[in-house]
């Protein structure tokens, strides 16, 4: 049971407004749609032998299941959790929101599986570690997209086509 303690301080105005601020409190996060984001396009570096992913190879290599490919480490880069950019990766990829996608994370560090991929919010950060890291796989809208990173199709289809996984409703 919750005591109510008089405060002189407080008119009515500011009951009401504690009040409020008490309810707004309870409320539980929103489950708004993400911002419209264009086509997301995987990008590796361009001098990679990788041509194309399937779907389910893309979320293996962001759950880090799959750490290497043509023998070599393969280094996943991410962006933020609740950039637009990320909320649709995550949502077309593991069908999970940003909320879902961290318990999945805790769960993997509790039982000693595994950090998750690192993760930047500017995409000239993300071109650039694509660009230079011989390994690297990341993802940017794909208006984005420079001569330096290549262009990977994601279960045949290149972003924009008809079909295409990583594109918003």
């Amino acid at each position: 049971m919750i005591k109510r303690i008089p405060n002189r301080r407080l008119g009515s105005g500011g009951r009401s407004l504690c009040t409020l601020s008490m309810l707004l409190l309870a409320v539980p996060p929103s489950r708004a749609e993400p911002k419209k984001v264009p086509p997301l396009a995987v990008i590796v570096n361009a001098k990679s032998k990788v041509q194309q992913l399937s779907l389910a190879e893309l979320r293996a290599i962001f759950t880090r299941t799959i750490r290497q490919w043509d023998g070599r480490r393969v280094v996943p880069f991410n962006w933020p959790a609740h950039h637009p950019v990320r909320v649709l990766f995550d949502r077309k990829v593991f069908h999970k929101n940003p909320e879902e996608v961290a318990t999945f994370w805790i769960n993997q560090r509790i039982r000693g599986r595994g950090r998750p991929p690192r993760s930047h919010g500017s995409p000239r950060i993300v071109l650039s570690f694509v660009a230079h890291e011989r390994d690297a796989i990341s993802y940017v809208p794909r208006g984005l997209v420079t001569h330096k990173v290549k262009v990977i199709k994601i279960d045949g289809l290149a972003p924009g086509e008809k079909g295409y996984p990583l594109r918003a409703p």
